[in-house]
């Protein structure tokens, strides 16, 4: 079965065969292989600018490190499922901590509210 880009992780999960501990153990693995990917190219905002040489690299170590555990290996087509998801997230999660961190940072004038109608009923 070919996966594609929005199957659920359950669907992936059944399609490659893995039970709680494979996956636990692929996706742990696949999370790391992405922040070191992102950490090493910044300017990485999706999968696809991935060049090919490093993908292959990507497949070859996380199927190794799989290989090693007794884990089946995975295909190109469920590390572009993972990674894409993973790298989307990252992105996501940097661009709100980014909001988050500056919007907290800002002290209130005054240190308190002004009046709202709704929220001080």
């Amino acid at each position: 079965m070919a996966i594609k880009l929005g199957d659920t992780p359950l669907a992936v999960r059944e399609a490659i065969g893995f039970d709680d501990a494979q996956w636990h153990r692929f996706y742990w693995l696949t999370k790391e292989e992405a922040q070191k990917l992102l950490r090493d190219h910044p300017k990485w905002a999706t999968y696809e600018d991935v060049s090919t040489s490093e993908c292959a690299g990507l497949l070859a170590r996380i199927n190794e490190t799989l290989a090693k555990d007794h884990i089946p290996t995975i295909t190109e087509d469920v590390l572009r499922w993972r990674m894409t998801r993973v790298i989307r997230e990252r992105r996501r999660s940097q661009a709100a901590g980014g909001i988050t961190g500056s919007a907290q940072s800002q002290p209130s004038v005054g240190g308190t509210q002004p009046y709202d109608p709704v929220r001080d009923v």
